[in-house]
């Protein structure tokens, strides 16, 4: 097995308007922009930019290259974080990276993808942790969410799954879920 390329480390921030926009648009697919640094060993994300406008489907999003390239040009002028990957959704699954998704990202020119699955449950699981790699977590009783990171090596021409990092997790534990009236 290859061993792991950079880790992913998401701020609280970021995690939360990721699992927001993904939550939001449930049952169909979300799309955004993830900003930061990409470092030798890690990629650092502070924040997203989430499309409003996609087009949305069941199993697929679609963002018009030209709105990509308005929010690049309203970026810079704003901030000094770099656009470095972009994620989207699968509500339901699957959860894995579609043909479509591969090909999307390799034409995108940005290495990093981050996929989001969402799951309806009836009940809560456990809380949020790192199982395999992957973000995993419920949003009270009826969301269960995986997030999952993947790198393209343009060299060797493949995607690499890379671990997930967020401090934030503990604190997101100990938050205190309302009950239901």
């Amino acid at each position: 097995m290859r061993k792991l390329r950079r880790n992913l480390t998401l701020s609280e921030r970021a995690l939360i308007d990721i699992i927001t926009s993904s939550i939001e648009v449930y049952k169909k697919e979300t799309f955004g922009l993830l900003l930061g640094e990409k470092h030798k060993k890690h990629y650092m994300i502070y924040d997203v930019l989430n499309f409003q406008t996609a087009k949305r489907s069941y199993e697929w999003v679609n963002v018009p290259t030209m709105r990509i390239n308005r929010a690049n040009y309203v970026l810079s002028h704003l901030t000094d974080l770099k656009v470095v990957g972009d994620f989207h959704s699968h509500p339901d699954g699957p959860a894995r990276l579609s043909g479509l998704d591969k090909k999307d990202t390799k034409n995108s020119g940005l290495t990093l993808t981050v996929l989001v699955v969402i799951n309806k449950i009836k009940r809560k699981v456990h809380g949020w942790m790192i199982k395999e790699n992957n973000l995993v977590g419920t949003i009270g009783n009826r969301y269960h969410v995986k997030i999952m990171a993947y790198e393209y090596d343009k060299k060797q021409d493949k995607f690499y799954q890379i671990k997930i990092v967020c401090s934030c997790l503990k604190k997101m534990n100990k938050l205190k879920i309302p009950k239901k009236s």
